[in-house]
């Protein structure tokens, strides 16, 4: 276990030729908890929660102009922003000593799990384009080194460089060691192992130690970004084949978790070793947090994108959407209207009684909203008013409300004292240690909507959800962060075969038209191309459309690493299988297609799809920025695809973008933008996306659409006609209205946002676009409403409960807790994370 201080993080910096770092966003850490409110309420609980696999706390601390972080005693991170790491004590005589600097903390991320090549069209360039010349950057839990999907046709190792912050340092690479290594109270580097490729290869050879992945996510990952099909078959090939290999082990001995400081760390370091070899990089980032402001202020968000950019050619991030974007299983996310005069309750639902829980409330603009808590036997917290803090505390748990406690965590838990300072948008609900059982209730007065994200760790990690929910909005951090490429998910395939010959598939459920109910019935197979029903749905809290392009995630063969082969305890390839139909002894490698290979479903498979891809862009052109590789895989992608009976497989567009990643498509949007041409669309090729299911009526979310213009053989996308000529219309309740202008952002690729006056609630709009006056995509009708609930369901709009029964289900789970069924008799799936509903309630009025 590391139980390691990052004390000096920049201690060496003269000695070691690296770039300075960029600025973190200038509105990083303005809508977050200060770090000493969360630290009060949770007591003796706090390590538990925030550094489950260290026990010690990262925590970021915003630094005011005219002083420096080391002058503070703290490691820089980015300009502007520093690192403390230490114990909850520690934390809180930091912020004692500073009460007027913001310090934030992040709870632990964690890997998003749950005939990809062809499906994105990327076999039709491997012949030209491997990604020679590029870095695929993966920050992980780590590499088997000795893969041969990672391996030259010399015999070489493809790994330039690689940081694992799971061994103790080498000490041949003392500079870098210190500068991203995890260090101890003294100051010493604990771990943070550095290796070459060549001493990678003098490892093989000697049979030495070797870093290695026993939890075999971030091989899966690499593979898929970039692994070259160097096994015995040579048929699972990676995006980018040809790329160079820079890898960062963010994890600890055996854990699938993250904690803030080695992610940003590790980061960094591949970062600086792509820009001291002079080459771009992309980086993969197949984790994520349910928890957190999601509209991209987090800070440690804002230190991730610093590393991109319009400012930073050759440089790219991409990041896994998440796996919340389904009600078939306990959801994650929830949103609810306030009315004045009324006290309405969001339920919770907990199947342990131990472990820790967070609820992270994000206030749309314009609300006023008291906060409070109801355990399952009594009130726990009365609701209380913006900027104050109160705690409920027994022997054996903490836990406590903190509504918009401001930058400098002024108020006392357990005393309720009001801050002196204005009040941010966003409320924190947390409880830890051992507690009672049953259905908590987060309690509301006053007005305005309330978005919920809650997220349960430790013993109740995937056992806490809410009892109802919705699928819009769930996109994970650091997804949600304008900057950061989000990757939802679309199926690659429904079944396959594993090693020992017998067959597995996966099946959906089936909702109701807006999705927010399970209906009866036999679920049904995937449709290769569709969007996966459990990615997370955008838009942002501030109406950003997310994700920004969807690629195939469900059942995706890849690299295993041999230290996570099952039955592995902890390995993401060891699950429970179904009985074989022989009736013979269960065989726990259902996940694993041969020697090397396994199978793994989830955004986590998706986000290196895309990751590939992008080194792909940049072997043709390593100048590029985030911003113009993000228009170019929008501008490139293709429709999500339908099967032969025509069955939609988009439903909920905020679930998948534009359109799924096509390869051949985003090369040929580079060579138009490079070399721009006269091109016309035609309506049958053209289609039009919104990035929400519905319209918020209280002007508190804009809504983005974007306009996809293709020529009659879809192969191309038109281009350098006059602007005037392409127009959006909307129409409200059949009225028309003043449309905003399109703009453009690549070729084929054009964009607008809207927002409605406030009170137009129980309607509908419809927008589309003309070109030369006639429609050249066909338009599309949303309701509009105040929430999700009021606006597909306005018969329920008054409160009350629903209920609606979730289907059953039988067979092995994935790693994302997918079920999977043998083919000869294809059991239904019941649900992602494992957890059983008999029903699911919406939030009510009391």
């Amino acid at each position: 276990m590391l139980r390691a201080r990052f004390v000096v993080f920049f201690s060496a910096f003269a000695a070691v030729a690296a770039p300075p770092l960029a600025a973190a966003s200038d509105s990083a850490g303005g809508g977050t908890p200060h770090a000493a409110s969360v630290l009060r309420v949770l007591g003796p609980h706090a390590e538990r929660a925030y550094a489950p696999s260290t026990g010690t706390i990262s925590a970021l601390v915003k630094i005011p102009a005219g002083t420096t972080a080391a002058a503070l005693g703290l490691d820089p991170v980015a300009p502007g922003v520093g690192m403390l790491r230490g114990r909850s004590s520690d934390l809180l005589a930091f912020s004692t000593a500073h009460p007027d600097l913001h310090m934030e903390i992040a709870p632990p991320l964690r890997t998003l799990l749950d005939h990809a090549v062809q499906a994105t069209n990327q076999s039709h360039v491997r012949a030209t384009h491997k990604g020679t010349g590029v870095v695929v950057g993966i920050a992980d839990t780590g590499l088997d080194v000795a893969h041969p999907d990672f391996i030259d046709e010399m015999g070489h190792s493809r790994v330039a460089w690689m940081i694992d912050m799971s061994l103790p340092p080498t000490g041949k690479h003392p500079e870098l060691e210190d500068l991203y290594g995890v260090k101890s109270s003294t100051g010493q580097v604990i771990g943070g192992a550095v290796f070459t490729g060549a001493e990678i290869d003098a490892l093989r050879a000697m049979g030495g130690q070797l870093p290695g992945d026993e939890v075999g996510h971030g091989t899966h990952v690499a593979g898929i970004a970039a692994g070259n099909g160097g096994g015995p078959l040579g048929s699972y090939r990676g995006f980018a084949e040809g790329a160079t290999l820079v890898i960062a082990r963010i994890s600890a001995a055996g854990s699938d978790s993250f904690e803030e400081g080695p992610l940003l760390k590790g980061v960094s370091f591949l970062f600086d070793r792509a820009d001291a070899m002079k080459k771009p990089i992309v980086v993969n980032l197949s984790l994520g947090s349910e928890v957190g402001p999601h509209d991209g202020t987090a800070t440690w968000e804002g230190v991730l994108a610093s590393f991109v950019g319009p400012d930073k050619p050759g440089h790219a991030l991409v990041a896994a959407a998440g796996n919340n974007g389904s009600i078939a299983d306990s959801p994650s996310h929830q949103s609810v209207y306030v009315s004045s005069g009324t006290k309405m309750r969001v339920p919770i639902v907990t199947q342990v009684s131990s472990g820790n829980v967070q609820t992270w409330i994000t206030m749309r603009a314009g609300a006023s909203l008291n906060v409070g808590l109801e355990g399952p036997d009594g009130e726990w917290v009365p609701t209380i008013e913006p900027g104050t803090e109160r705690g409920h505390n027994s022997a054996g748990y903490n836990s406590g409300v903190i509504n918009g406690v401001d930058s400098n965590g002024a108020g006392g838990s357990g005393g309720g004292q009001t801050s002196h300072l204005a009040h941010t948008p966003y409320a924190l609900v947390l409880w830890s240690g051992t507690w009672p059982r049953g259905v908590y209730n987060i309690t509301f007065e006053g007005t305005g909507t309330a978005e919920l994200y809650v997220l349960g760790t430790g013993d109740a990690t995937q056992a806490v959800g809410f009892e109802g929910g919705v699928r819009e909005g769930t996109i994970n951090l650091p997804g949600t962060h304008p900057g950061i490429i989000a990757v939802g998910c679309t199926v690659n395939k429904s079944q396959w075969t594993s090693i020992y010959g017998d067959s597995f598939g996966t099946l959906i459920p089936l909702l109701d038209g807006p999705g927010g109910q399970l209906v009866a019935g036999e679920p049904r197979k995937g449709v290769p191309g569709e969007i996966c029903y459990f990615s997370a749905a955008g838009p942002t809290v501030t109406g950003l459309l997310k994700p920004e392009i969807s690629a195939p995630g469900l059942v995706v063969v890849s690299s295993m690493a041999k230290q996570a082969a099952p039955p592995t305890p902890g390995g993401v390839f060891t699950r429970r299988c179904p009985d074989p139909k022989n009736g013979g002894p269960n065989d726990p490698r259902c996940y694993q297609v041969d020697k090397t290979h396994g199978v793994v479903s989830g955004t986590s498979m998706s986000a290196p799809a895309v990751a590939g891809a992008v080194a792909l862009l940049f072997e043709r052109d390593p100048t590029l920025t985030q911003d113009k590789i993000t228009a170019l895989l929008q501008a490139g992608a293709h429709v999500f695809h339908a099967d032969k009976d025509q069955v939609v497989a988009a439903p909920f567009e905020d679930q998948g973008g534009p359109g799924e990643l096509d390869v051949e498509g985003a090369l040929d949007a580079l060579e138009q933008m490079q070399n721009p041409k006269l091109v016309l669309p035609d309506r049958a090729k053209s289609w039009l996306t919104v990035g929400a299911d519905y319209v918020a009526a209280d002007e508190s979310t804009p809504l983005t659409v974007i306009v996809e213009l293709r020529t009659a053989d879809g192969a191309h996308r038109a281009d350098m006609f006059e602007a005037s000529r392409l127009q959006a219309w909307v129409t409200v309740n059949g009225a028309p209205q003043t449309a905003p202008a399109l703009v453009k952002r690549a070729p084929g690729l054009w964009e607008t946002t809207l927002k409605l006056p406030g009170g137009m609630g129980g309607g509908s709009l419809t927008i589309g676009a003309t070109f030369d006056g006639v429609d050249i995509v066909a338009s599309k009708t949303l309701p509009i409403g105040t929430d999700i609930w009021n606006a597909e369901y306005p018969s329920h709009a008054k409160g009350g409960c629903s209920v609606a029964g979730a289907g059953t289900g039988a067979g092995g789970k994935s790693s994302s807790g997918l079920e999977i069924v043998p083919i000869v008799s294809l059991l239904s799936i019941g649900a992602i994370f494992g957890r059983r509903r008999r029903g699911h309630r919406r939030p009510h009025s009391a």
